[in-house]
């Protein structure tokens, strides 16, 4: 699993012109900070993902049937996403590849000029 998505929540039936920054201040009302929020502009749902499995549970328990714009919220948990790297590096993408490789390199010299 790709770990900056494994406590991920799927929010059904939030309101059709909800956005980002709406969904990050209901979340925080209800004492939540999301460390990542997807949502797809004029659908019902958004994917959430929180920093420890604690909070997700709060999430889960807080969220279950909340009211928001006349609709009732209905949570459960989402499977986290791919490793988009690992996903390109599968499929042969040489761009991606290099690019992380790259990426590697540069942060294996910054701690080398560290030491």
């Amino acid at each position: 699993h790709f770990t900056s998505e494994i406590f991920k929540i799927c929010i059904e039936n939030v309101p059709k012109y909800v956005n980002v920054p709406d969904v990050r201040k209901f979340l925080k009302k209800h004492d939540l900070e999301a460390v990542k929020i997807k949502r797809a502009f004029k659908t019902s749902y958004a994917y959430v993902t929180f920093r420890d499995e604690d909070t997700r549970k709060k999430a889960l328990e807080k969220l279950q049937n909340a009211q928001w714009k006349k609709n009732s919220l209905k949570v459960e948990c989402a499977e986290p996403d791919e490793n988009p790297f690992a996903r390109n590096e599968a499929r042969g993408d040489k761009k991606i590849t290099r690019f992380s490789l790259s990426a590697r390199e540069n942060c294996s010299a910054l701690q080398n000029d560290t030491k």
